[in-house]
């Protein structure tokens, strides 16, 4: 019995040992309100966090962020305690020297980069929104972290905010994420609404109800989950309005465990369901496929994610055959008319976040060579869903394996060597050329041929976040129709840039005030080639499915 009892002794000993190192790695966030008056100023943050068993443990303040860089400075009263020494390297990195494994206390004002309501212009809030009734902050614009914790144990808690205040994390529960991962949204007209793992939280009013938005939220992540053979657990998707300015619009980004979005009212449903499957996939791809290299392979995180988006859907019956087509001609018609699709991989990568030709050619690049090597897969016996599943597997046993070895060798077990396709296609930047059987028995690759694009003016945002007329051609069907140099777009009713055969519809003011619409075919006098698929005559959801 003494020697049982001293078994247990230890046995219970470690289990609490490694409970206390657990606790000790974590890293844990509070986040309290600044008000003056009544309006919100700014966040106070707290951090607690263990230093490094030798006693040197460097901290990394936010800095760059989706093309933005700097991001250090919208935080001030920067204070570390627990410290012998600080050393700044740099103005988002600080070296603390203490005694070995002491505790650490940082603390910090975030203050906001927008001084106004958000308008469409602002896009998504790569910097701090905090506005007197609300914020809405990313966390790699907000939250310090620490260098060589991998994935620690991340805790945000929330602490004196009042009651009439909103608020929603993923961060509020414990699990293995970076702290980057996190979104952070509150206000006193947030809404939050749940629907089974799905909580969704809201700031403005979207032409779609928060229970209906929820609702398709909540069926896609569980499509996508299946996918996966995943079981499930909490899923938070945060959202707020911009204000219209030339048209709908709508963009967000994938945390992990939660999608962080901004829209403007118009966008339907229909509008935004595809983004809303693009960036719930990327809770896997890249986070649980292999360590990413970055911008060399955003042609796989997002072009992947973007064929896997558009399948997943139609799979899940909440597309049909023609609307599957119709996100993939869209693509392919932007792909074919693109001058930056002989760009080659370093160029690409390098100019991601500045030319939007470029980012855009990450999704297109990857979703082509997505469905021409599932094409090849399906033909042996096998599919890309088979490669992508396995490797989810061998990314489990070896997470910081690179995401690249790892598609490589999945995709040679199946049968295919794909780095001659990435050497030609994404690294020396040869146009890729869809198979005309790619999707069939589902559908037939045509060529259409239809007049250029072409606008008859430039758009350009002014300093107060409006989009103004500039080089207005007087020989344009723009001019006829009545625009004129310097008008103000208030918003663009109809229309897709690319597409000359379909009108343009522009509600504009003039320098007086005063305000109409203009309506005219952007159409030029050239004509351009590009290819659609086109449906096959009876092809069923089934049959386009293709599955293996």
């Amino acid at each position: 019995m003494r020697a049982l009892a001293v078994v247990l002794a230890v046995l219970f000993g470690a289990q609490a040992a490694h409970a206390s190192e657990q606790r000790d790695r974590q890293i844990r966030y509070v986040v309290s309100p600044v008000f003056e008056g009544r309006a919100l100023a700014a966040l106070n943050i707290r951090m607690n966090v263990q230093a490094d068993a030798d006693g040197v443990t460097k901290l990394f303040l936010p800095d760059k962020s989706m093309g933005r860089s700097g991001l250090w400075r919208n935080l001030s009263e920067l204070s570390i305690e627990g410290a012998s020494n600080i050393r700044s390297d740099g103005p988002a990195v600080r070296v603390v020297r203490t005694r070995p494994n002491a505790p650490l206390t940082v603390r910090y004002k975030l203050r906001s980069a927008l001084t106004r309501e958000p308008l469409e212009s602002d896009g998504y809030p790569t910097e701090p929104w905090i506005r007197p009734n609300w914020f809405y902050v990313d966390g790699a614009s907000a939250l310090v972290r620490v260098e060589g914790r991998g994935t620690p144990t991340v805790l945000l808690r929330w602490r004196h905010w009042p009651k009439n205040f909103q608020l929603a994390s993923n961060l509020e529960k414990r699990g293995r994420r970076f702290p980057e991962l996190g979104v952070l949204i509150g206000g006193r007209d947030i809404r939050v609404t749940q629907v089974g793992d799905l909580r969704l939280a809201v700031r403005g009013t979207f032409g779609i109800s928060d229970a209906v938005l929820a609702r398709e939220l909540e069926t896609i992540l569980r499509q996508e989950r299946r996918f996966w053979g995943e079981p499930g657990g909490p899923y938070l998707v945060t959202a707020a309005r911009l204000e219209e300015q030339a048209g709908g619009y709508f963009t967000g980004v994938g945390k992990g465990d939660a999608f962080a979005m901004v829209a403007t009212p118009s966008m339907t449903l229909n509008d935004m369901r595809v983004f809303l499957a693009h960036e719930i996939f990327h809770t896997w791809n890249p986070l649980r496929l292999g360590r990413s290299a970055g911008a060399t392979d955003y042609w796989f995180s997002e072009g992947f994610t973007d064929f896997y988006a558009r399948r997943l859907l139609h799979r899940g019956r909440l597309i049909g055959p023609q609307g599957f087509l119709d996100l993939w001609n869209e693509m392919l018609r932007t792909y074919d008319l693109s001058p930056a699709r002989t760009m080659t991989g370093p160029e690409a990568a390098k100019a991601f976040w500045t030319d939007p030709g470029a980012e855009r050619l990450a999704y297109q690049r990857g979703a082509l060579l997505a469905a021409i090597w599932d094409h090849r897969l399906r033909a042996q016996g096998s599919s890309l869903d088979v490669v992508m599943q396995r490797q989810a597997g061998a990314a489990g046993e070896r997470p910081d394996a690179p995401l690249m070895e790892l598609f490589l060798a999945e995709m040679k077990a199946e049968g295919v060597d794909a780095d001659a396709d990435i050497q030609r296609f994404i690294e020396a930047g040869t146009p890729l050329e869809p198979l005309p059987d790619v999707f069939a028995p589902c559908a037939d690759l045509e060529v259409k041929r239809t007049p250029s694009f072409d606008l008859g003016f430039t758009p350009i945002m002014n300093g107060e976040g409006q989009m103004v007329v500039t080089n207005l051609r007087p020989d344009s069907a723009a001019y006829m129709a009545g625009l004129r140099e310097k008008m103000v777009v208030i918003r663009k009713v109809s229309g897709t840039n690319g597409v000359a055969d379909l009108p343009y519809n522009l509600e504009v003011r003039a320098a007086d005030g005063r305000t109409a619409t203009v309506s005219f075919v952007p159409a030029g006098t050239g004509t351009v080639a590009y290819r659609q698929f086109v449906l096959r005559a009876g092809a069923t959801p089934a049959v386009c499915d293709l599955s293996q």
